[in-house]
């Protein structure tokens, strides 16, 4: 199974209310069944902030959009 097949598969066992923790972590990283409170609060706080990077990433993205698009609006009325 590919990393991105595992990924989905976990994320739909989430959605399903399975406590699937997972770490990023290079020596313990994985996932893994989420058995006490600090598991999942390391949890939340990785996909939280990937959540935070992924919403910095689409609003840069949308205000590249308008603004080069503003330009050449401005230049096509020169």
């Amino acid at each position: 199974m590919n990393a991105r097949t595992l990924t989905a598969c976990a994320n739909g066992l989430r959605r399903k209310g399975f406590s699937i923790g997972s770490s990023r972590s290079n020596v313990d990283g994985g996932y893994y069944i989420i058995t006490n409170e600090q598991e999942l609060n390391s949890t939340v706080r990785e996909m939280e902030a990937n959540a935070r990077k992924q919403l910095q990433s689409v609003y840069a993205l949308k205000k590249g959009w308008r603004n080069r698009h503003t330009r050449k609006e401005v230049k096509d009325n020169e």
